[in-house]
Formats: structure tokens, sequence, C-alpha cells
């Protein structure tokens, strides 16, 4: 997998890119091994874009670059959370409000919390040469 520029949330710059699998709990357990599979050859492997922190309540993009095509996408979140002196952790008073395809941006995912902040990430495929 070719990371074409780098997750800005510190936290998640060391963190593995899981695709199309929840990999909660699942270190070090059987499922956690089936995931590690070979990795593709980097001529076969999806470049991974990612787009800039929003704002609040604004969307990100993460846009391919030229000569790949979008194939997936997905986000990562800041939330806004509620400090409540009954609870621990904080609890999460937010939620994704988009995550798709853009219709506004050609070959680009998009991602939009309903308050808090996010980035977009989008999965493209290198084309063939003809």
């Amino acid at each position: 997998m070719t990371i074409a520029n780098r997750s800005p949330l510190p936290a998640l710059r060391s963190a593995a890119l899981v695709v199309g699998a929840i990999a909660v709990g699942l270190a070090g357990s059987p499922s956690a091994q089936a995931l590690a599979a070979t990795p593709a050859p980097d001529d076969r492997a999806p470049v991974v874009v990612f787009g800039p922190l929003s704002e609040p309540a604004q969307p990100s993009y993460a846009t391919c670059p030229k000569g790949t095509t979008l194939i997936g996408g997905g986000y990562e979140a800041l939330p806004v959370t509620l400090e409540d002196p009954h609870t621990s952790p904080p609890l999460v008073a937010d939620m994704v409000d988009v995550n798709t395809p853009s219709f506004l941006r050609p070959n680009s995912w998009v991602a939009k919390m309903l308050r808090g902040q996010v980035h977009a990430y989008a999965l493209c495929e290198r084309r063939k040469p003809n």
C-alpha cells in the first residue's frame, strides 16, 4: 500500500489502515493474524490519500491523484464529547453525517461529522496503461 500523504492526527500516524474489517480487540488473535495478509507489490497496491482535517461540522475531501481511480474511502474523526462526572470516558455527542464518494468533486471521497472534526481518506487504484 502506498500512502500519498500522512494522517494529520498524531495518534493515528502510526496506526495500521484496515479496510473492510473491524480489528478492534483482535490483537494477537487468530482473526487478527488472518487480516495480516502478504502485501501486494507496489505497482498493484492501492494509493491512500488523506484529506485535510476539517473545521468543526465541515466536510473533508480526499482526492485521488492523476493516474488513479477512486475505489473506496473512509474517515478518521475527532468527535465532540460531553464531560459528565458520572461517566468515564466522556460521552460522545456527535455522529458521522457524510461518508461517501463525492458528487461535487470527481475521484474524491468526502466525510463530515455533525459537530466535530474529521478528515477523509481515499483508496485509489492505479490505472493500467493502455
